[in-house]
């Protein structure tokens, strides 16, 4: 009788092993010394088991152990918060560590839901914030959120000058801001310069085939006012804005007429509203102050 007693208990024990839940874990134990650094879990039929895994388990907040070694670590799915290991039915994905009595939330241990940038963790697992920039060059960068978590980048405003790496051009040695009236000589460079050759002056042909400063005289062949030369050729204005030479310091106001110095060679004077009565190099399109070097609109050939 005792036999057969002690056989049913064998078979009730073997039976009872075999129901077991199994896990894909690995391996499963019941006994009294645990493998070490195992997290123990409590199954629905209130068996205990030591799963084998190597790294962190991951569970829910209602899944964790009663029991466990001090120092375990667990990674849970469902926090509340990212400082809780107590509440589930969450979103957080928080990192908690069993300090012998209960389950603490592990400071910086998320495990994918708060999100770096450029290394520097974000503050909210659960909300972030792209903020509009500010007026740069007169372009502002905004972001929208049209559809299905989808942050679209746009831009609004007109891009100034300043956002150009080159917000200006150089006609004919005439620099002109873009977006603004300019004036750019006509000019022409087939003529070798002369050793006479002077910038502001007006420029005349020589015997030789070359351009230099013109002499004096009512009438003189002027083919331009002189500018910086290109190489060795020569480099002048015969239509549009450039600077001329006065043999004194002279105001300018709009409209006056530009006309051949018949005594300063090279030079221009001022004829005011009056006609020329020598060659006429252009008019003044912008008033302006006493100064031996001012700005006006060449016009050769109008004589």
């Amino acid at each position: 009788m005792q036999r057969l007693a002690g056989v049913a208990i064998l078979s009730f024990v073997l039976a009872l092993l075999a129901l077991l839940p199994s896990t894909s874990w690995g391996q499963t134990y019941i006994q009294a010394s645990p493998p070490t650094n195992q997290v123990p879990i409590v199954t629905p039929n209130g068996l205990v088991y030591y799963p084998q895994k190597i790294g962190t388990p991951i569970v829910k907040v209602g899944w964790l152990p009663a029991y466990a070694f001090t120092g375990v670590l667990v990674s849970v799915t469902d926090g509340a918060s990212s400082s809780d290991c107590s509440i589930g039915g969450g979103l957080e994905l928080l990192l908690c560590q069993y300090n012998g009595s209960t389950w603490q939330a592990v400071a910086g241990g998320g495990v994918g839901s708060n999100v770096e940038v450029n290394t520097t963790l974000l503050s909210s697992s659960s909300t972030i914030n792209f903020e509009n920039s500010a007026a740069t060059n007169g372009l502002t960068l905004s972001f929208t959120n049209p559809s299905g978590g989808n942050v679209q980048l746009g831009f609004s405003g007109q891009l100034s000058n300043a956002g150009l790496a080159n917000s200006s051009a150089t006609v004919n040695d005439t620099t002109c801001t873009l977006g603004a009236s300019c004036f750019a000589p006509v000019t022409d460079a087939t003529f070798v310069a002369d050793t006479s050759y002077t910038v502001g002056l007006l420029g005349c042909p020589t015997s030789t085939g070359k351009v230099a400063n013109c002499a004096s005289g009512v009438n003189p062949p002027v083919v331009g006012v002189l500018l910086a030369k290109s190489g060795s050729n020569a480099h002048f204005a015969v239509s549009g804005s450039a600077a001329v030479t006065f043999q004194a310091t002279t105001p300018v106001t709009f409209g006056d007429f530009i006309c051949v110095d018949a005594t300063n060679a090279g030079m221009v004077v001022d004829s005011g509203a009056t006609p020329c009565t020598t060659k006429q190099i252009g008019v003044v399109v912008t008033t302006a102050a006493t100064a031996t070097t001012q700005t006006v609109f060449v016009q050769m050939g109008k004589n």
